[in-house]
């Protein structure tokens, strides 16, 4: 992360916190993956800062703690410390509000995001194994069919929720739900009887 970088990475921050950005900005930091992994790590804690730090009021990106802790990011950035320090700041605040219970991963597609294409390709697989042997057709075709119907409103909400904070996610989910319809649509479509 060069110097510049540095320097435009804590502005952006500070200005956002202080309301005097504008919101574009704010989300095009967040949004954009960066080639240098240091600068990709910086913009990762920031876009996690609202599910590290959540704030109860929906005006607000995350809690006060959250703002200290942007600030603290910020000054680090200025202070020209070495990246090192940084990558510490910031994984020892991961490991500290991971004690605490989150809804949501941290970063990345994460389990939820996952979960959106790995449930309905179970789901598939249960209902044509369990069509191969008799005694187990019935229930396994029904609860198979089950998972993979119901993965679709899954992936679908992990998807518009994830959107604004999450874009790694959300993009993640949208294949799942793409996933679950078309397992969906099959099934309707050709439905298997035992």
């Amino acid at each position: 992360m060069t110097s510049g970088e540095r320097t435009a990475a804590a502005e952006t921050i500070r200005a956002f916190l202080d309301g005097k950005g504008s919101p574009h900005d704010w989300d095009e930091f967040i949004s954009i993956r960066k080639k240098d992994l240091n600068h990709q790590l910086v913009r990762d804690f920031c876009a996690d800062s609202d599910l590290l730090y959540p704030s109860g009021d929906d005006r607000r990106w995350c809690g006060t703690e959250g703002e200290v802790r942007l600030r603290e990011l910020a000054a680090l950035l200025d202070s020209r410390a070495p990246f090192n320090a940084i990558r510490s700041f910031m994984e020892e605040e991961r490991h500290r509000a991971a004690d605490e219970p989150t809804v949501m991963d941290a970063t990345g597609p994460g389990k939820l995001g996952y979960a959106t294409i790995t449930l309905p390709v179970c789901g598939i697989c249960v209902v044509f194994l369990s069509a191969l042997v008799p005694p187990l057709a019935r229930i396994g075709v029904q609860a198979g069919s089950a998972v993979v119907y119901l993965s679709v409103p899954f992936a679908a909400a992990v998807a518009v929720l994830s959107w604004g904070k999450n874009r790694d996610r959300a993009w993640t989910a949208v294949g799942g739900l793409a996933t679950a319809g078309f397992f969906a649509w099959q099934l309707l479509a050709n439905p298997i009887h035992p």
